[in-house]
């Protein structure tokens, strides 16, 4: 079973993600900021990192960058409520699997993060974008 951790400062988010991820049959462990997931990531082992792109005051692509350095083996994974060309670019850039839209449905998010859980550990992944219809 993979393991997720789950970076979010919306507290109500965090705790439908981690209901979401749970009943999927995903192990996830949710936090608040780029400081307790740097922390976490010290002392225990995780095969993917969905990470929201503004994390309160902290820069989701700033932790990515910093977690791409030390942690190459980990599947990312960008959330965010608006994906404009410059972030994808920049997330692509980092190495993030996947950009994916808050507004898609939950389905189509536990969807795209369970397909990857089960990719962890492969050397390559292609990354994509996945937005809302619309967006």
């Amino acid at each position: 079973m993979a393991r997720v951790l789950h970076v979010d400062d919306d507290p109500t988010l965090r705790r439908a993600i981690q209901r979401l991820f749970r009943r999927s049959g995903l192990r996830v462990v949710s936090v608040a900021s780029a400081a307790e997931a740097e922390a976490l990531l010290e002392c225990e082992d995780f095969d993917l990192a969905v990470i929201d792109h503004q994390i309160g005051t902290d820069d989701g692509l700033e932790l990515i960058e910093r977690l791409a350095g030390s942690r190459s083996e980990l599947v990312i994974i960008l959330l965010s409520g608006s994906i404009t060309r410059l972030v994808e670019q920049r997330a692509c850039e980092l190495g993030v699997a996947r950009c994916l839209s808050k507004a898609l449905p939950a389905s189509q998010i536990v969807g795209e993060v369970a397909a990857l859980a089960g990719m962890s550990g492969i050397v390559s992944i292609a990354p994509r974008v996945v937005r809302a219809t619309g967006s």
